[in-house]
């Protein structure tokens, strides 16, 4: 772009106003805080989302402060290309920030975030600002009490992550605003070229595109260096020749049928081809167009080719991306999903316990408090399972756990981790046997195994009804791994949720065999951390009556 376009740019010459609303609804809902694009001057360009009742209905209802929020906006938005700018909003005190998006050096819009308050808001200072602007002081704080929470920490690394989401994606729409004006300039070039008597066979020959010129029996007319120098044959030699005496038959039919085609409609084609030279596969942009002679009648095809490989691969590297924002959204629901749902039960159970504690302890005898504290015990240990392993997960997925493999015997740590969930086994009379040879060492990363033997014991006693079993034993198979089996007499599991089992974007959740939480993280931990080990885990099982998990470790053995 020349200066004079850069100078003229707006906010929607580079983005589509519904697709930048939906990334702006979907970064409010992820993220809990209110968010709006505006003009440098403070004026929306967006639909506002998330906004608070305070801001949305009490606030910007009143003339001042409407005025006072649009100075806000501006001030906040104001560019700065180090970092995002965060401060309490001028128009009531809520706490604000604000990413300038500039674009050729030019300040389009402000994307705005905030609305939430911290321990830094004075609510005399809101209650003064409320008959400032003449609202209703006691609906405004009201409404204050419903804005939501977020501490300083928190609200400002959302503010600097918009920071370098508004960076990477001003950046990508202003190159590719410059790719889709450069592409249209070259195409209305084209086409003027391919309209004017001018177009001759000298400029054929020294334009850098390839281009050929063939008659309506699809023969080569002329072509010139460059694409002669792809079939790697003089431009002379090709006069005369067809497609069938350089590509194979099925290309040169396809060829020749587009040629055809573009003769018998008249029409310009465009599409992409695939191709190889010297074993390296390219992409080319294809354009065809009838070749007219003086009289504008079609005597033949022209065809122009554009190699298009890096933008192929940057398509690529995008779908590749995708499919890797897709796999994080399935990791953030999953999470939500804990959190929103199987994190709340326990706490629930606790904090009902702890209320009946508090107020009748009084009239309560020492069993009734017993039972009390032994269900508080309960559901504490079942919190603290579930943050445990979210917490192991959250550590996996930033590349926070370290991997230390070393040597350890097989029926001590199986053991170790027995005794440790031994308590809930007592209670449902679960019988846990171990047939595991005492000289079999494996190497593995002590913590991470530690965490697969605890969860797959701890699922086989969860879904094991009252006077089961559960077994564990180890061989060596053939393959020289340590093969280690973890079955119970429990209820088993469909063929459909056996499919689902180790699938993060499944849901496969369900209570145990007397009503214990169950969330289907502990699983996947346990086949992420086998797979780094290099390794894999399987299940097999039979409806209502048993399961087997089964995976493999290195042997000492073998790394010796």
């Amino acid at each position: 772009m020349n200066k004079q376009t850069i100078n003229d740019i707006q906010f929607l010459d580079i983005f589509n106003l519904d697709d930048i609303q939906r990334i702006q609804d979907l970064f409010a809902d992820a993220t809990g805080v209110a968010s709006i694009i505006t003009h440098p001057d403070g004026t929306p360009i967006t639909r506002p989302s998330n906004f608070c009742r305070l801001c949305n209905e009490i606030i910007r209802k009143t003339d001042v402060g409407l005025k006072n929020c649009f100075k806000s906006d501006a001030e906040i938005g104001r560019p700065n290309c180090s970092g995002p700018i965060i401060q309490p909003c001028l128009s009531g005190g809520l706490w604000d920030a604000g990413a300038s998006i500039i674009v050729g050096g030019k300040h389009i819009a402000n994307w705005l975030i905030g609305q939430v308050r911290n321990e830094e808001l004075n609510p005399q200072q809101m209650l003064n600002y409320a008959k400032e602007i003449g609202s209703d002081q006691e609906d405004f704080m009201r409404a204050l009490e419903e804005v939501p929470v977020m501490s300083k920490d928190k609200f400002e690394k959302v503010a600097r992550m918009l920071f370098s989401f508004t960076r990477e994606i001003s950046s990508k729409a202003y190159q590719n605003s410059q790719l889709k004006q450069s592409i249209d300039e070259n195409n209305r070039a084209e086409e003027e070229l391919l309209k004017s008597e001018i177009l001759n066979r000298t400029l054929i020959k020294h334009l850098p595109q390839r281009i050929f010129v063939k008659d309506p029996d699809s023969k080569y007319i002329l072509c010139n260096d460059v694409y002669s120098r792809d079939l790697g044959i003089d431009s002379k030699d090709i006069v005369g020749k067809n497609d069938f005496d350089y590509f194979s038959r099925e290309l040169a039919e396809k060829y020749q049928t587009d040629d055809k085609n573009v003769i018998s409609e008249g029409i310009q084609k465009e599409f992409d081809e695939k191709y190889s030279i010297s074993s390296q596969e390219k992409w080319t942009h294809v354009n065809k167009v009838p070749y007219r002679d003086a009289n504008d009648q079609i005597v033949g095809v022209l065809g122009i080719f554009e190699d298009i490989t890096e933008r192929k691969l940057r398509e690529e590297e995008i779908l590749l991306k995708n499919d890797l924002l897709q796999t994080m959204n399935a990791e953030k629901d999953k999470f939500f999903s804990i959190i929103a749902h199987d994190l709340r039960s326990p706490l629930s159970a606790f904090v009902e316990a702890t209320q009946i504690l508090a107020e009748e302890i009084q009239t309560m005898n020492i069993d009734e408090i017993k039972e009390i504290t032994l269900s508080m015990k309960s559901s504490a240990t079942n919190i603290y399972t579930l943050l445990e392993n979210l917490l192991e997960w959250s550590r996996l997925k930033r590349d926070g756990l370290d991997f230390v493999p070393v040597k350890l015997n097989l029926k001590e740590k199986v053991n170790d981790c027995i005794n440790v969930l031994s308590e809930s086994a007592r209670k449902k009379e679960i019988q846990i046997n171990d047939s595991i040879p005492s000289e079999i060492e494996v190497c593995a990363d002590n913590h991470m195994f530690d965490t697969i033997v605890r969860n797959l014991i701890s699922n086989a006693i969860k879904f094991t009804r009252a006077g089961g079993k559960v077994t564990v034993e180890a061989f060596y198979n053939i393959d020289h791994l340590v093969e280690v089996k973890v079955s119970d007499s429990g209820i088993g599991m469909t063929p459909e949720l056996k499919e689902k089992l180790f699938l993060l974007s499944e849901k496969t959740n369900r209570p145990g065999t007397e009503g214990e939480p169950s969330t289907g993280l502990g699983l996947l931990l346990c086949k992420e951390f086998i797979e780094k080990h290099g390794v894999k885990i399987w299940v097999e099982c039979d409806v209502g009556i048993c399961s087997t998990f089964n995976f493999t470790i290195n042997s000492e053995k073998k790394q010796k």
